[in-house]
């Protein structure tokens, strides 16, 4: 079951990228490119990390392909100091460069010379922005937050730690030279 449904989420991903990239604005603030979007199928052997957040996040994605709405709901919720950071961009653009990363950040996992090149601009940026070092945590929270909701009975302790893991090591290479 988990087969198909996996299936049937990635086809859902890679129309709603089709869409996103369709719609994305040169004038943008820095995104990935679109060379680094590999979707989510994997080269090569994978690691029962990478397993545990792929079938999560496909399964988010099958469930609500625009579960990233969900993300930022919770996180205006609990933090609603936060929303005046997203005055430059709007809440859908936000989405698409949220999954899009994710997904890259997915990707790349354990390749370290592309996180680095990737995610420390974005760490860069996102300093420039506002975003305080606490506020890491809080971001971190509503992504494994509103992924979990989104998966429902199909969540368990593994997919939350291999997310937690994941979100660890982005925001590390993030942070790494600014502090």
């Amino acid at each position: 079951m988990r087969n198909v449904c996996a299936g049937r989420a990635r086809t859902v991903f890679e129309s709603s990228e089709r869409r996103a990239s369709l719609a994305w604005s040169a004038g943008s603030p820095r995104s990935l490119p679109e060379s680094a979007i590999l979707g989510l199928v994997t080269v090569g052997k994978r690691s029962e990390q990478q397993r545990l957040l792929e079938e999560s996040y496909e399964l988010a994605l099958l469930r609500d392909p625009d579960f990233p709405r969900l993300f930022y709901d919770i996180l205006f919720r609990k933090h609603p100091s936060t929303r005046a950071l997203f005055k430059s961009n709007s809440l859908n653009a936000q989405r698409t460069m949220l999954s899009r990363t994710l997904v890259a950040a997915i990707d790349h996992l354990q390749d370290d010379a592309w996180l680095a090149e990737h995610l420390t601009p974005l760490g860069k940026d996102h300093v420039r922005y506002g975003v305080t070092p606490e506020m890491y945590e809080w971001v971190g929270d509503a992504l494994v937050d509103s992924i979990a909701e989104v998966c429902e009975a199909d969540w368990t302790d593994a997919h939350a730690a291999a997310w937690r893991a994941a979100y660890q090591r982005i925001t590390q290479v993030m942070r790494r030279d600014v502090g």
